[in-house]
């Protein structure tokens, strides 16, 4: 969540409406319906799916060197058709 957003969102009470918020996506108002409290999954019920995101994160790393070291090495042209 962008800081700006959070402060003004939990300074908030249930029922309350915020001011206007300023962010780099635009122009917010906040309303709190309700507060319910956090909790922790345990590591179980997230292991696969932080898995498949780190491998997803090594995989575009990886891509984005091969592409770089191919443009390094070879005879690169790049057209824009607009």
């Amino acid at each position: 969540m962008v800081p700006t957003f959070e402060k003004a969102g939990f300074e908030l009470q249930p029922g309350e409406v915020s001011d206007v918020v300023q962010t780099q996506f635009g122009y917010h108002i906040i309303k709190v319906e309700e507060r319910r409290g956090g909790t922790t999954a345990p590591l179980e019920e997230w292991a696969n799916s932080i898995r498949a995101y780190l491998n997803q994160q090594r995989l575009q790393a990886e891509v984005e060197t091969l592409v770089a070291t191919l443009r390094d090495e070879g005879d690169v042209e790049i057209f824009l058709n607009l």
